[in-house]
């Protein structure tokens, strides 16, 4: 026997009722823009008309997703790294991004000097939602590496936010608002305004080269150049050249021009740790670069999961580079000695050398610098090494230390950048604060991304 549960009365009047139902209220569950209220608007209740220590509360749906503009200053690694992920990642966001150069590539557009090469692998060195299994060489030269981040920008249509030749000249914080006004240089070089309310700085630390502090500097009458602003078309062929540094500019420009000058005078005023390449395990014999073969090339594109577990294993050799920051570990001690008898070994008889570029400091207290044939350049037949600092420049070269001048034709400044680890922009926070102020001569951050009394503005270098 089949139980039939019994309808309510007003469920039988209901189904009896059919076509010649009367009209019932229904609701759309649809937010009615339009009927909101304006933040600001005066409330029938007084009470909603109140702050409550600063906030007061705003007639919005909960969870109401609003427009949030976040302008991305740089379109370097930093900046292509952060179009590809807000269009996949975020929602809601209108964003821009300022490039005062005509390309993108940020440094590996302009640092163009000969020898200009990376320090770090190819196969590390690079997005990991853009993998190129055509890496030319173990450590990719500048024009490469520029091409990639070039290739990388049109594959995924990321130009697209970018306003080149435009720089951010200021932006302030506006508590009011909880934006940042901004003051941009625009490409036919007016100014106007802009605002936004997540403010990315990603123009990294390698980007704002700057001339050394040197007496005379205005003097000099032959060519000068600096190495992250290299001149292509001027011929070295034939000439008396000074270079100024020893940092890893310095050690990729004096092996890649001591060729063909006529005299080299390298200004070697400190020591420095010459190390075998970054991830030397996976690199060529010592640590020096090697060109791929075109077999490997062809595995790497065939065996993506081959050419995975390659990355991984070259990121996984640098990662651990972390023990020898230890200054009382076997690995620091061991690296040490290894490197110094590396040096020693590499600059030849040069005993005098050896005293002065060798240094007495812990690995790591300065930057680290791999420079392939750089110590050997040193002791080639034109090339001088002056263990002194430049006093000054004159109408015709550069007076040491002791006063001796050593006329030339011309000045590299190999001298690198503003590492203050401020934008290049002023910056201004809440109560007036000046990033640069703040940070003074020792910047702190939180985890070196963001800053205090600087809402929602991030530091990518």
């Amino acid at each position: 026997m089949q139980l039939v549960p019994k309808l309510s009365k007003h469920t039988e009047q209901l189904n009896n009722m059919g076509a010649s139902a009367k009209p019932v209220m229904t609701i759309s569950s649809q937010v009615d823009v339009d009927a909101i209220p304006a933040s600001d608007a005066h409330h029938d209740n007084t009470w909603y008309n109140q702050d409550f220590d600063g906030y007061r509360i705003s007639e919005h749906p909960i969870y109401e997703k609003r427009q949030v503009r976040i302008v991305c200053v740089g379109a370097g690694a930093a900046g292509l790294q952060l179009a590809y992920k807000a269009e996949r990642a975020l929602e809601n966001v209108d964003l821009r991004i300022y490039e005062k150069n005509d390309d993108v590539g940020g440094t590996w557009l302009e640092n163009r000097y000969p020898g200009c090469t990376c320090d770090i692998p190819s196969h590390s060195y690079q997005f990991t939602w853009n993998r190129n299994p055509n890496w030319s060489a173990y450590y990719a030269s500048a024009p490469e590496i520029w091409q990639y981040f070039k290739d990388t920008a049109t594959k995924f249509d990321l130009e697209k936010y970018v306003l080149f030749k435009s720089s951010v000249k200021g932006a302030v914080w506006d508590e009011e608002s909880s934006q940042y006004k901004l003051k941009i240089l625009g490409p036919d070089g007016s100014v106007f305004d802009d605002h936004c309310d997540i403010l990315v700085s990603g123009s990294g630390v390698l980007n704002s080269w700057k001339w050394p502090s040197i007496p005379g500097i205005d003097l000099f009458t032959g060519k000068m150049m600096h190495s992250a602003a290299w001149d292509n078309e001027y011929d070295l062929t034939g000439k008396i050249v000074a270079v100024i540094g020893g940092g890893s500019s310095a050690v990729q420009v004096v092996p890649a021009i001591q060729p063909k000058v006529k005299k080299l005078f390298a200004f070697v005023r400190s020591p420095v740790w010459v190390t075998t390449g970054f991830g030397a395990k996976h690199a060529g014999p010592g640590g020096t670069n090697f060109q791929y073969s075109e077999e490997q090339k062809k595995k790497f594109n065939e065996d993506p999961a081959a050419y995975y577990q390659y990355c991984r294993d070259v990121e996984g050799e640098l990662n651990k580079r972390f023990t020898l920051m230890h200054t009382k570990g076997k690995d620091q001690k061991a690296s040490r000695d290894l490197i110094a008898g590396i040096m020693s070994e590499r600059l030849g008889e040069n005993e005098a050398l050896k005293k002065h570029i060798i240094p007495e400091f812990a690995l790591g207290c300065r930057r680290m610098t791999p420079g392939a044939a750089y110590l050997e350049s040193l002791n080639e037949h034109n090339v001088e090494p002056i263990h002194k600092g430049v006093s000054r420049l004159t109408q015709t070269g550069v007076v040491d230390d002791d006063g001796v001048e050593h006329e030339v034709d011309v000045i590299i400044c190999a001298t690198g950048f503003d590492t203050s680890f401020t934008p290049h922009f002023k910056l201004v926070g809440r109560q007036g604060i000046d990033i640069k102020e703040q940070f003074g001569d020792f910047p702190k951050s939180y985890l070196g991304v963001t800053v205090p009394n600087f809402p929602n503005f991030f530091r990518e270098c």
